[in-house]
């Protein structure tokens, strides 16, 4: 079974989407706290409330640059950990942190246009409009920072995923529906070189820890094991 990565806009029905998808593969759903849940966090490196914050606002870091490489570092090692799972849907931007190489994800990104958010977020939690919209716009600046520095591209850029679904042009059940054929192709199950994949990432974070931890930069490091 493959893993289905999904990265979602603010009001882009991303949690629904996840969760029908888990339901349908029958597997579980994982999110950003399972993937800070998996890190071990020891008294020399830095809280797990920095971590989510890191997550939340990548800018505030720019000042401090290796408790960012050394927070980073510790995500990557969580997320191989999670990857080890060959039956998870993750939904949150952790799903930035899975490399190309593994092979076996499926990575879909849910966005909409401004209206249709805007619209949702006053129905769902009861915004007034200027609220809303400002809402939308800072949690659309945090995902632009954050994919903008692992990937080097805009957040809803085509080109990080396999399925970028417009939302509010198709309704929940056929977007649904779309990643579930996509996830069941046979062109998405694990092989041996995508499980060794995994455990090359796995090995490439735990030596970035180690660097971070000595106080050598990381951020523009790319490790690749033969």
């Amino acid at each position: 079974m493959s893993v289905v990565s999904i990265f979602s806009g603010a009001y882009c029905a991303g949690r629904q989407v996840a969760q029908a998808v888990a339901q349908g593969l029958a597997c579980q759903l994982m999110d950003d706290a399972c993937l800070l849940a998996q890190v071990d966090w020891h008294s020399q490196v830095p809280r797990i409330s920095q971590a989510q914050a890191i997550m939340d606002n990548l800018t505030i870091f720019e000042q401090y640059p290796r408790e960012r490489d050394r927070l980073l570092a510790r995500l990557r090692m969580g997320m191989a950990r999670l990857l080890g799972h060959d039956n998870l849907v993750y939904l949150g931007y952790g799903a930035h942190m899975i490399p190309p190489t593994v092979s076996h994800v499926l990575s879909v990104c849910l966005i909409a246009d401004a209206k249709s958010r805007i619209e949702r977020a006053m129905r769902s939690d009861g915004l007034d409009q200027e609220t809303a919209a400002a809402s939308i716009k800072r949690a659309d600046d945090q995902a632009m920072a954050w994919v903008g520095y692992l990937q080097g591209r805009q957040a809803w850029s085509s080109a990080l995923y396999d399925i970028l679904v417009p939302v509010d042009k198709q309704d929940l059940d056929s977007t649904v529906k779309l990643i579930l054929e996509h996830a069941r192709s046979v062109l998405l199950m694990p092989t041996k070189a995508s499980m060794e994949a995994v455990d090359d990432f796995s090995l490439a974070a735990r030596v970035e820890t180690v660097l971070a931890d000595q106080g050598q930069p990381t951020g523009d490091l790319r490790l690749e094991v033969d």
